[in-house]
Order: C-alpha cells, then sequence, then structure tokens
C-alpha cells in the first residue's frame, strides 16, 4: 500500500529521533539511508529523483549538527 508523503516523513522522522544524539548529524544521513534502505525499504516507495537527496533534505532541519 502506497503512504502518503505526510506519513513517509512521519516515519522517517521518527526513526531518525530513535537514533542516539550523537548519531543525528550530518554526517550520520547515508548510514542511515543505508538502514533505511535495508530494513523499511517501502518508505522509499513514491518518492521522485533520489531518495538520498530527498532524505537528506528531510532530515536536514533535524540534524544535532546544524548551524
Amino acid at each position: 500500500m502506497k503512504k502518503s508523503t505526510a506519513n513517509r516523513d512521519k516515519e522517517l522522522l521518527s526513526l531518525w529521533r530513535e537514533r542516539p544524539i550523537e548519531q543525528r548529524t550530518s554526517n550520520d544521513v547515508m548510514s542511515f539511508y543505508s538502514y533505511i534502505q535495508k530494513n523499511c525499504p517501502d518508505l522509499f516507495n513514491g518518492i521522485h529523483g533520489d531518495p538520498y537527496q530527498y532524505l537528506n533534505g528531510l532530515l536536514r532541519q533535524h540534524f544535532h549538527d546544524k548551524p
């Protein structure tokens, strides 16, 4: 079943926030992306373009190391 964009984003953000705070930096997006690809690939269904860039954009305001 296809998830709405809002539900998908909510789930991705929830999984991001479950990570230890020191693992929620801009440098950790790739490892989080790999985790999602392996464990919850359906969360990337319906994303137009590069899923990594989508994820990076979604998480950007939630980085622990943001300026």
